[in-house]
């Protein structure tokens, strides 16, 4: 499966899986937003990607960044480096402490990397969303981020929300499906196939 065709299947609820609250401003995927104490509500769906929310409670800073896929396959991909977790995520770091936020009172809550491709759960092939939570894990290790919360894998897709007056994170589960999607039967996997499935896991050629 080409990168191109995996955005597509990875965005496809940012249409209409998931309606804001009134004054509550979404965030799309391949993007992030700061914001201050005054700014409100924040929300995100990341789907197979992986959503985050960072915050300084004690500066008044924030932010929610959502990222399709944990690094660029070729050079031209680079061009869109709000996509990925590897540029987009450092990037939203940085603007977090250019707006005010400490990097070491940063908190983060975590969300996404659900399987949303009935097709591809059902072959074990969870590599794309393992790759993108895993890029994420990694880099607030790095930057010594602190979680907060995270939710994170399955087949159930989350919405993740910023609170900027009292700066409190949630993730909520999606209910329902799209209009006019047909009912899936979908087979659970067994233990011993999830850890071959994982064990297998590979880049996105």
């Amino acid at each position: 499966m080409q990168q191109n065709d995996l955005l597509r299947l990875f965005s496809w609820h940012m249409l209409d899986a998931a309606v804001p609250q009134p004054a509550c401003e979404l965030i799309g995927a391949g993007s992030y937003t700061i914001c201050n104490s005054a700014s409100g509500l924040l929300t995100t769906s990341p789907g197979a990607g992986v959503g985050l929310a960072l915050y300084d409670k004690l500066a008044g800073v924030g932010g929610i960044g959502n990222f399709l896929l944990a690094e660029p396959a070729t050079a031209a991909d680079e061009r869109k480096s709000d996509y990925y977790v590897s540029s987009g995520l450092p990037a939203f770091i940085e603007a977090l402490v250019a707006a005010g936020a400490h990097r070491q009172r940063l908190v983060a809550v975590v969300a996404g990397g659900s399987c949303l491709v009935d097709d591809l759960f059902n072959a074990g092939d969870f590599s794309p969303a393992t790759q993108v939570i895993d890029a994420a894990l990694a880099i607030l290790e790095r930057e010594r981020i602190s979680i907060a919360s995270m939710e994170v894998g399955g087949l159930q897709q989350l919405s993740l929300l910023l609170d900027a007056e009292n700066w409190s994170a949630s993730i909520k589960l999606i209910e329902g499906v799209r209009e006019g999607s047909p009912a899936v039967q979908i087979k659970q996997p067994s233990t011993a196939a999830i850890e071959e499935a994982i064990d297998g896991a590979r880049p996105i050629p």
